[in-house]
């Protein structure tokens, strides 16, 4: 308690042998250890009592100037495709989630990092598939990159543009599916749904006025309860 882990892991240079770990090809052997990477690294950006939103921030910038030179961004990419039919034991690690997880907090924490996120060819459009994945994780991490994504106006137009993408987030609207349904995780009362990101994604895409107000169709109950429960937008945009 009398040491910020966090601000401990930039400062004694922790951040690029993580990133390394993800972009370098492994061993079979210990291609698990860059899934133990990517969430690590995204465990320091997610908000916690103990750590400044600027400590949280130094590893955000770590991260972003270790990993453009290595790849980060790309490879963070292609892994949705290489371990999206993975498991595994520790639930946090299955599949897709080390990748979407540190996607949805670089895409969250800054500007240069949702941006560098969104030009990847296929990302959205990856992210958009996920959404129909059997898993209700999988499923509400790849909403949560997706809203996050839209913040920016380059991002929103990519999702736009994406084939089928209105049709596929009109779809998703009615997923109640939440995080936290898990036991071993420590957010079990996270009251996030699918739905809660769809819509508010939907939301980004009016206000870069990409779509009208009649395209979403959403009802004027649905968009007023969403709003109260967005009042904080830094624990709702952090995976």
């Amino acid at each position: 308690p009398s040491v910020d882990v966090v601000e401990q892991l930039v400062t004694a240079g922790g951040v690029p042998p993580l990133v390394r770990l993800i972009t370098e090809k492994l061993p079979s052997e210990s291609e698990r250890a860059a899934k133990f990477a990517a969430i690590t690294l995204s465990n320091a950006m997610s908000m916690a009592a103990h750590t400044s939103i600027e400590v949280i921030e130094s590893v955000e910038n770590a991260v972003r100037m270790a990993g453009v030179p290595l790849g980060l961004y790309p490879k963070l990419v292609s892994l949705l495709d290489a371990w999206a039919a993975e498991e595994d034991d520790i639930p946090a690690l299955d599949g897709t989630l080390p990748a979407t997880g540190l996607l949805w907090n670089l895409a969250n924490r800054s500007k240069q990092s949702s941006e560098s996120i969104g030009e990847q060819p296929g990302c959205v459009e990856k992210l958009l598939g996920m959404l129909e994945h059997c898993n209700g994780e999988m499923r509400i991490s790849a909403a949560g990159v997706l809203y996050n994504l839209v913040h920016e106006a380059s991002n929103a137009i990519k999702v736009k543009e994406a084939p089928g993408a209105l049709e596929i987030l009109r779809t998703f609207r009615a997923d109640k599916t939440r995080r936290g349904l898990d036991a071993s995780r420590e957010a079990a009362d996270d009251k996030r749904t699918v739905a809660k990101f769809v819509k508010s994604t939907l939301r980004g895409l009016k206000h870069h006025q990409l779509i009208g107000m009649d395209e979403d169709s959403s009802s004027e109950e649905d968009g007023s309860e969403e709003d109260s429960e967005e009042e904080d937008g830094s624990e709702e945009d952090s995976e």
